[in-house]
């Protein structure tokens, strides 16, 4: 089981996408569409599920929060 899988690794992964410069940029415009709701994931970093914050942040031994890409930040390709 892969433990170190970004953010942006995992979004891709949930849409489907291939890990690309332009899929991140693309499906992270997509995610703020959404309303209060955010990637983790409960047992496996390689199955991203999709819940609204307040359940993320209720139950957090159960759903863990995936990091930023150190890469992504450094080049300024998204905001923290």
């Amino acid at each position: 089981m892969a433990k170190n899988i970004a953010r942006e690794q995992a979004i891709c992964i949930f849409f489907c996408h291939k890990y690309t410069e332009s899929n991140v940029k693309k499906l992270l415009k997509r995610m703020e569409t959404f309303e209060d709701v955010d990637i983790c994931y409960d047992n496996d970093p390689l199955q991203p599920i999709l819940l609204c914050n307040e359940k993320i942040d209720s139950e957090p031994l159960k759903y863990k929060r995936y990091s930023t890409s150190s890469f992504l930040i450094e080049n300024s390709l998204i905001k923290q």
